[in-house]
């Protein structure tokens, strides 16, 4: 038998004039196995960027509700913020894949991408899908 899975989606469309980073077809689906689930999403910089590198990181806020109360969960781990997985390296964009686990009891109710520019701590673009 075959498993259906849910699928939210949320497209946001590029400014093609701007400077701007922006976050593109950013989608958060449950895989195969329980409490993982899988991210895709496209970065781009926008047409005022041509000549730049862009060099920065990938983080998942992930809110959950679980028996024992509300929580949040950051991707990568505080403890591996160096983590390859999560690194952002593109002239023009950078397609993004991959999976996170959350406790098995844990109901997910929304997830949100930031893109962090190499050396800030603020958010250069961040975008969020609830589940």
């Amino acid at each position: 038998d075959s498993l259906l899975l849910p699928i939210v989606t949320l497209t946001v469309f590029l400014c093609p004039a701007t400077n701007k980073l922006s976050i593109n077809r950013f989608s958060v689906q449950k895989d195969v196995l329980p409490g993982e689930y899988r991210y895709r999403l496209l970065v781009l910089l926008g047409g005022g960027g041509r000549d730049r590198q862009f060099q920065g990181s990938l983080q998942l806020v992930v809110n959950v509700q679980s028996p024992s109360g509300n929580g949040m969960i950051i991707f990568p781990e505080p403890s591996q913020p160096e983590n390859q997985a999560f690194r952002l390296n593109f002239k023009y964009f950078q397609r993004v894949e991959g999976t996170f686990r959350v406790p098995e009891q844990a109901r997910i109710q929304s997830v949100q991408v930031r893109v962090l520019e190499q050396g800030s701590s603020q958010s250069s673009a961040t975008q969020s899908v609830d589940l």
